[in-house]
């Protein structure tokens, strides 16, 4: 979408300050935004995913452990 500066964007609705740089530090923690709060690879990734950013980050994760069954289980469970 081109948008590299969330806390400047123009909103018509704005969400909460604290609540923009919560979720952008929970994203910087999972690595799908880098050093520069843009995304990454794996956070374009997880976008294509309809789940939680959590829930996308295991799925991506589970492929390269093996264990893509399980998971996909796990996430089904906590999506319900």
């Amino acid at each position: 979408m081109g948008i590299n500066d969330l806390i400047n964007f123009d909103f018509m609705d704005p969400p909460p300050i604290q609540t923009l740089i919560s979720a952008m530090e929970t994203l910087y923690n999972l690595s799908a935004l880098d050093d520069e709060g843009l995304l990454t690879k794996l956070g374009r990734l997880m976008a294509e995913f309809p789940l939680d950013p959590n829930l996308a980050k295991m799925m991506l994760t589970s492929v390269d452990l093996g264990c893509s069954e399980e998971i996909t289980t796990v996430v089904a469970m906590l999506s319900v």
